[in-house]
């Protein structure tokens, strides 16, 4: 399904309640993550933790952590999105729900992210 810049499958996250807290990885350094959005994401009971925009690093945060959504650039360092969307299906554990972002708009990359197992794929720069 596509929705302007953003591609979607039909991945869903379940019933989630205060309880039932999601926990979201996000590729992205501390400086372009502003105190106030880790706060808005709080208030809706969402724990985030932040990765540097490393794929292998982003694999064992992902073993560790098990979480529910990550939101991934496709271009990282020593492993891409889609190299971590391969490595991670293969395991054992939950599998989180994939948000791909990349500046480079191609058609060919949202077809391979979401064939990949990403839920979306959006073009950034987004606010």
């Amino acid at each position: 399904m596509f929705y302007g810049n953003i591609v979607t499958s039909n991945k869903s996250l379940g019933d989630v309640t205060m309880e039932n807290k999601i926990k979201l990885v996000i590729t992205e350094e501390a400086k372009d993550i502003t105190g106030d959005s880790i706060n808005v994401l709080k208030s809706y009971g969402i724990e985030t933790y932040l990765c540097k925009k490393d794929g292998e690093e982003l694999v064992k945060k992902i073993s560790q952590i098990q979480p529910d959504v990550v939101v991934m650039d496709l271009f990282m360092v020593n492993l891409d999105g889609l190299g971590v969307m391969r490595t991670v299906n293969g395991e054992s554990y939950k599998k989180p729900v994939f948000i791909v972002f990349s500046s480079f708009s191609s058609d060919l990359l949202e077809k391979e992210s979401i064939n990949g197992g990403a839920s979306y794929f959006m073009l950034k720069p987004y606010n």
